[in-house]
This record gives C-alpha cells, structure tokens and sequence, in this order.
C-alpha cells in the first residue's frame, strides 16, 4: 500500500513538473520604440554628466526640453533646446544646448555629440 502510495505521489509530481514547463514555442514581441523618450534619457544622462563634470558635483540637471529635434538621417537627431541647473545653494540656472542622439537597433540613444553653453543663473 505504501509503495503504491509512493508511485501514485511521484507520478503526480512528475505530472505536475510537466506541466509547468515553458512553452515551446516563445513569441517575440518587439517593443515600438517611442523616440522622444529615447532622446530625452540620452540628452538627460549627457547633460547630467556635463554638469558634473564641468561645474562640479553639487549641481545637478533638474530638466532638459528638446523644442526642436530634425532627423538628420540614419536614427541621428539633431536636439535643440534649453537645459535647466539647480546648484547645491537652490540656485537655478539654464543654459542652451545642441546635442546630436543616435538611436540604434536595439533602441538605445546615445548623445554622439553635446554643446552647452555657459549657464546663465535665472
């Protein structure tokens, strides 16, 4: 009766693993990509690093527009816009930027290019 028992348990278990196992055939789905938000991550990460690095780690990018953005050709956009600066003290600034993003295969921007002007305190 026990070993009856026994077969009957690991025949369920093993019924059960079965089941649970992945599909065999898995659909890929492709994510759409929504330009704007790839810009704006690219242009954020760019301008967060110049900051730091140019006007010292106290400051940081509270927030960058892109008004204007061109498809030069093969996922390169050409961004205009205004990046705004907040300093260890409160203070904010804001400063005009050209930036050039290119976006690749898999969806990721990168910022091949980044000018800032000097930022001006508001």
């Amino acid at each position: 009766m026990k070993r009856t028992l026994l077969l009957v348990v690991i025949a369920m278990f093993c019924f059960a693993l079965v089941g649970c196992s992945p599909a065999k055939e898995e659909i890929n789905v492709k994510e759409e990509i929504n330009v704007n938000d790839v810009i704006s991550d690219a242009l954020h990460a760019k301008a967060g690093f110049e900051v730091m690095w140019n006007y010292g780690q106290g400051n940081y990018v509270t927030n960058i527009t892109f008004p204007t953005k061109n498809n030069i050709g093969d996922n390169k956009y050409e961004c205009y816009g205004y990046v705004t600066i907040r300093d260890t003290y409160g203070d904010i600034y804001k400063a005009k930027y050209e930036a050039v993003v290119e976006i690749d295969a898999d969806g990721e921007g990168e910022c091949t290019s980044f000018d800032m002007e000097t930022p001006r305190k508001q």
